[in-house]
């Protein structure tokens, strides 16, 4: 599972598929669990992170000139080796044109209320786009979408498909045995 910091993600349990290979953007160890794998791609939260809390395991920083999410995204097609990846808070758009982030506004963010440039959301759909074409063998789950939008560009694409947080739980936890 893949994990950004999209306003979609507010209000979903992921505690208790702690056990699923998650692998997270930034600061969402610090308000939820610590993931798999951690993915930071600024310079500046990189060094925050490894500086201030330099227990994190599998903190790794980008190292291709994708945002956090692609990059996360990236790597779990390429080294998890699973049949299905669920993207969770990854929302592609913002909101009335602001972005859309749970920590816009904290520390090494944007401010709240920031204007996302399109070429920006463009830019993050595209890096997502690539990588669902380099892997057809895996399926990727846009879990409960903003707005329930996905982008058109994947959309169009057969092994891209939106699904439920219900139905994401119901996929884990028959994948991982997991019990409730």
């Amino acid at each position: 599972m893949v994990v950004g910091n999209g306003t979609s993600r507010k209000g979903k349990n992921l505690q208790a598929i702690h056990n699923a290979n998650i692998i997270a953007c930034n600061w969402f160890f610090r308000d939820e669990f610590e993931p798999d794998i951690l993915i930071t791609s600024d310079q500046d939260i990189t060094d925050y992170i490894s500086e201030n809390y330099p227990n994190i395991k599998h903190h790794h920083k980008s190292t291709v000139k994708y945002s956090s999410g692609a990059t996360a995204t990236y790597l779990a097609a390429k080294e998890i080796k699973s049949d299905n990846i669920f993207l969770v808070g990854m929302d592609f758009y913002g909101i009335d044109g602001k972005v859309n982030n749970l920590y816009s506004g904290e520390l090494y963010y944007t401010p709240e209320g920031w204007v996302a440039p399109e070429s920006i959301t463009n830019g993050w759909q595209k890096q997502i786009e690539w990588i669902v074409r380099e892997y057809p063998e895996i399926n990727f789950y846009h879990v409960d979408p903003f707005e329930d939008r996905s982008p058109e560009c994947l959309t169009r694409l057969s092994n891209f498909k939106q699904v439920t947080y219900e139905t994401m739980m119901i996929k884990i936890k028959r994948e991982y045995s997991i019990e409730c």
